[in-house]
């Protein structure tokens, strides 16, 4: 039974991230508050690009049940690490960059991981989607053209803090018309891979950014469980909507 918890890729995903956590810290203490604050993100990132891949799959239904567990893991191992890390005691709560040059090793290794798990679950270009992409940089302008409109000058940080939600709304975006035409399967792919693909872009750029500016997270909260419960929430119900409309479709 145990090696059906153990996942070569889920493990890279989860890990490789946090060591760049620790690489764009000035301390391995303030690395690991930097691992606390991306560690569900990265575990989310794994999840929804194994879940674009599903999407795409849909025709393999004998695939879809050992994908499924695969992307599960990457939760599993997140939510363990997240746990592991919250109880480590650390001595200084602020976070201070390393040099450039570590900082730029550190979202170098980052993105070949997100690479390499694009890559070995599917097509790279299934990935892109135009539409996800100008909803997610659209949202980032409007956030910080109201931040800025109220005089603050902390409209980077608020952009950050906001990056995961504007992926869940985008979630629930794709969500809406995908429920609407649930007796068409050709129109629900399109709509969840907005969803998909908006929480993803939105997530890899909360992480990136985090791993080059680590300083700039002090005082930002990391997602917590509510925020992935409902993330998760959302996954499911889109999983059972695809599923409905398979059934619908081959009667």
């Amino acid at each position: 039974m145990l090696p059906q918890f153990i996942d070569t890729a889920s493990l890279i995903i989860i890990f490789f991230p946090l060591l760049a956590a620790y690489l764009a810290s000035s301390s391995p203490a303030q690395g690991t508050f930097l691992a606390r604050q991306i560690v569900l993100e990265v575990a989310l990132i794994g999840v929804f690009i194994g879940a674009v891949a599903m999407l795409a799959g849909l025709n393999d239904l004998d695939a879809l049940g050992p994908a499924t567990a695969i992307l599960l893991l990457v939760v599993v191992y997140g939510f363990l690490l997240f746990g592991i890390i919250s109880v480590i005691p650390a001595s200084d709560s602020q976070i201070h960059s390393a040099s450039v040059a570590r900082r730029i090793i550190a979202v170098f290794l980052f993105l070949t991981v997100v690479m390499f798990a694009i890559v070995s679950v599917e097509d790279f270009f299934i990935y892109l989607y135009l539409d996800a992409l100008i909803y997610v940089v659209i949202s980032m302008v409007v956030i910080g053209m109201v931040r800025r409109s109220t005089g603050a000058s902390d409209m980077v940080p608020m952009i950050l803090s906001r990056l995961p939600h504007i992926g869940l709304f985008g979630l629930f975006l794709g969500l809406i018309p995908a429920l609407g035409n649930i007796a068409d399967p050709q129109s629900i792919g399109p709509a969840l891979a907005f969803g998909y693909l908006s929480f993803l872009y939105a997530s890899i750029a909360s992480v990136g950014y985090k791993l080059a500016n680590p300083s700039i997270t002090n005082g930002i909260k990391p997602i917590g469980w509510p925020f992935v419960g409902w993330t998760l929430v959302v996954l499911l119900t889109s999983a059972m909507l695809i599923l409905a409309s398979l059934q619908l479709s081959t009667t």
